[in-house]
């Protein structure tokens, strides 16, 4: 009696579109499958987002605002403006102790390291080293109505009968956003994201470049490069200017052998502007004179498998990619004060 045993199906190997939405993968389970997110992702509402930078939060801790995540610092400090990843010293009085890195060996206080959070200044007193808030209200116009000053900032008030109008600012525009090699940076309504540069995708905290020569995307053959990919042809052929994942057949001479299907020997084929020969020695490619054709209106220099027009003095080609290129005449506006008087020409029989 033979028993016959059940293999696990790898649906994810089998199916390639089962796990279609952004950022997700498809992980292979006994039995079946499930959709989960990429490393660096995690899931939010269904969607898989980037919280990469939760990685690098001083303080540890994380949350997403506005559809992207941000560091967020423990209480008496905040997020620093020059690293999103930092925490500064937070003061949420007129005056504060700076936060200092006392050296021993200085006796005076000013000649301390110290520092402050953005919106105060530094002064000393009592040998001790404080942070007074600065009132920005009395340092110019900063706002179009009334200015309230807060600790360590302020804010603009309107008379009745306006509002504030707000304009999302750029947070792109900071070169500092998104410092990881191959990241760069997306502004969103409020806030910003950081994703990997075109060619490269998210592997845990790093952005990698993806092998696009993995799926296969040219006729002949594929050079995977940093954050793309290029390809190349065979010899007897060219990459296609109109489609550069293709290869067209190319001769470069006057007289080539002809590419024939190994299968058929009849089934032979010819660059673009040969034209193909039997001889009793094979099937051979033999550049068309295209210019006795007279394909072009005025001058005709003929080239390996093409041919250029040009025209005479006086005269511009219309269609310089046109198969019949014809030339027109330039016109030339003449003023009155520049004409010339008109020239007779006699004529002398004898």
């Amino acid at each position: 009696l033979m028993l016959k045993s059940c293999v696990d199906v790898d649906e994810c190997e089998e199916r390639k579109d089962l796990c279609t939405g952004e950022n997700r993968e498809c992980m292979n389970t006994e039995g079946g499958f499930e959709c989960t997110c990429k490393d660096g992702f995690v899931e939010d509402d269904g969607v898989c987002v980037n919280n990469a930078i939760c990685e690098k939060c001083e303080h540890m801790l994380c949350k997403k605002r506005n559809g992207a995540y941000r560091c967020e610092c423990r209480e008496g400090f905040s997020v620093s403006a020059a690293d999103p990843t930092k925490c500064n010293v937070h003061c949420a009085e007129r005056d504060c102790p700076a936060d200092c890195v006392y050296d021993p060996d200085v006796e005076r206080i000013d000649l301390q390291k110290c520092y402050c959070p953005d919106g105060y200044i530094r002064h000393n007193g009592n040998d001790t080293a404080l942070c007074t808030d600065i009132n920005e209200c009395e340092m110019g116009p900063q706002c179009d109505h009334m200015c309230e000053n807060l600790f360590g900032s302020y804010r603009c008030i309107c008379h009745e009968g306006f509002e504030l109008s707000c304009v999302d600012f750029n947070d792109c525009t900071d070169q500092r956003q998104c410092p990881g090699e191959n990241f760069r940076c997306i502004n969103t309504v409020g806030g910003f994201q950081c994703v990997c540069k075109e060619g490269y995708s998210l592997s845990g905290s790093l952005c990698v470049d993806q092998d696009e020569c993995a799926s296969a995307p040219c006729e002949h053959m594929c050079d995977n490069t940093p954050g793309s990919y290029k390809c190349s042809c065979y010899d007897g052929h060219i990459v296609d200017p109109k489609s550069p994942n293709k290869c067209k057949l190319h001769c470069g001479e006057e007289e080539c052998d002809a590419q024939c299907d190994p299968n058929d020997v009849f089934q032979c084929y010819c660059p673009d502007g040969y034209v193909k020969e039997e001889r009793d020695e094979g099937a051979f490619c033999i550049d068309i004179d295209e210019c006795s054709f007279f394909y072009c209106d005025q001058g005709c220099v003929n080239t390996f498998g093409s041919y250029v027009c040009s025209c005479n003095p006086g005269f511009t080609l219309v269609d310089p990619a046109a198969k019949f290129a014809s030339c027109k005449g330039n016109i030339v506006t003449c003023t009155e004060s520049h004409m010339n008087p008109p020239h007779t020409l006699q004529i002398k029989h004898t």
